[in-house]
C-alpha cells in the first residue's frame, strides 16, 4: 500500500513560527558566532549523535521568482514537534497550535482519499481536470467574444465542460479533487 508523506515546507514553518525563513535555516544549519567559532545547528547535532535526521528534517530546494534555487527543508510532524519543544513563550504556543491544526487537516484530507486505488483514481481525475482546463483555455484564447455571438460560444464551452465531466464519470472523485488536491503529491 502506498503511503503519502506528510511534510511542511520550512518556509511555511517559519511563517507559522512568525520568524524569517533565514532565521529558521540558521537554527537548523548552524552559524558562525561573533568570535568566528562555528555554532552547531539542530541538524548537525542530531547527525553527530546518530539520530536519523530525515525523520525530522529533509533537505530540499525551491525556486525563486528569478528561477534561482534556494535551500529549504521538508519538515515532518516529528520535526515540527521538535521545533515546538525548542520554541517558548506565546510564539511557541501559537506555532504548536498552527502545526497541529495543519497536520490534522492533512490527515483528515488523506483519510477521505482512502486506499492507493482511490488515490490513483483521484490523481487521474485531477490530471483530467487539468487537461480539460488547458483545452478550454486554448479554445478561449483562439476566439474573441464578438457581440451577438457571446451566448453561442458560452453554450459551446458549457457543453464541452459537461461532456468532459461526464467522460470522467466519477462524481465522488471530482468532489474530492476540490478539497484534497493540494495534499496530493506532485509527480516529478
Amino acid at each position: 500500500m502506498q503511503t503519502i508523506e506528510q511534510t511542511l515546507d520550512s518556509r511555511e514553518v517559519a511563517e507559522m513560527m512568525d520568524i524569517g525563513h533565514w532565521q529558521l535555516l540558521r537554527k537548523l544549519n548552524g552559524r558562525t558566532g561573533v568570535n568566528g567559532k562555528h555554532i552547531k545547528g539542530y541538524v548537525e547535532i542530531l547527525r553527530d549523535n546518530q539520530v536519523v535526521v530525515t525523520d525530522f528534517f529533509r533537505e530540499s530546494i525551491y525556486k525563486t521568482e528569478q528561477n534561482k534555487e534556494m535551500p529549504c527543508y521538508k519538515v515532518t510532524k516529528k520535526g515540527c514537534e521538535f521545533l515546538a519543544n525548542k520554541f517558548t513563550g506565546e510564539k511557541g504556543v501559537l506555532f504548536t497550535a498552527r502545526y497541529i491544526n495543519k497536520f490534522h487537516e492533512m490527515e483528515t484530507a488523506l483519510a477521505t482519499v482512502g486506499s492507493a486505488e482511490e488515490l490513483a483514481q483521484l490523481r487521474t481525475a485531477i490530471e483530467a481536470q487539468g487537461k480539460m482546463l488547458n483545452s478550454i483555455n486554448r479554445k478561449l484564447s483562439g476566439f474573441g467574444v464578438m457581440e451577438g455571438y457571446g451566448r453561442t460560444m458560452q453554450d459551446m464551452y458549457r457543453s464541452e465542460i459537461a461532456r468532459m465531466i461526464t467522460f470522467m464519470n466519477d462524481e465522488d472523485a471530482l468532489c474530492k479533487v476540490y478539497t484534497t488536491a493540494k495534499y496530493v503529491p506532485q509527480r516529478k
